[in-house]
């Protein structure tokens, strides 16, 4: 297996730190829930996700670099995604589906 290129490593430091972060940021909550400050807790937490789900983009960017068919099959599904309908349209979603259901 060769090397991993400069680029994916680093991507993969980057994600290492973004996890090292979103931990820091679990960790807050905890505190805060146990303290029963819920608004705090729930930001905490709402931090830790996003700073998360940034380390997890980071280590498959990293993995798409050394590979070209990972790389096709993310584009893919950003398309495919990209023309669902946005989570914070739901009610318009439903309404939608129902009507043409009745049709």
């Amino acid at each position: 297996m060769s090397e991993p290129s400069p680029e994916a490593l680093r991507q993969f430091e980057l994600a290492k730190h973004e996890l090292q972060l979103a931990l820091m940021f679990a960790k807050v909550s905890s505190t805060a829930y146990s303290q029963g400050k819920l608004q705090h807790a729930w930001d905490a937490r709402s931090k830790a996700e996003a700073v998360r789900a940034r380390a997890v983009a980071q280590l498959v960017g990293a993995v798409s670099i050394e590979n070209k068919a990972i790389e096709s099959m993310l584009g893919e599904v950003q398309e495919a995604l990209a023309d669902l309908p946005s989570s914070t349209e739901p009610y318009l979603w439903t309404r939608t589906a129902v009507r043409r259901s009745a049709v």
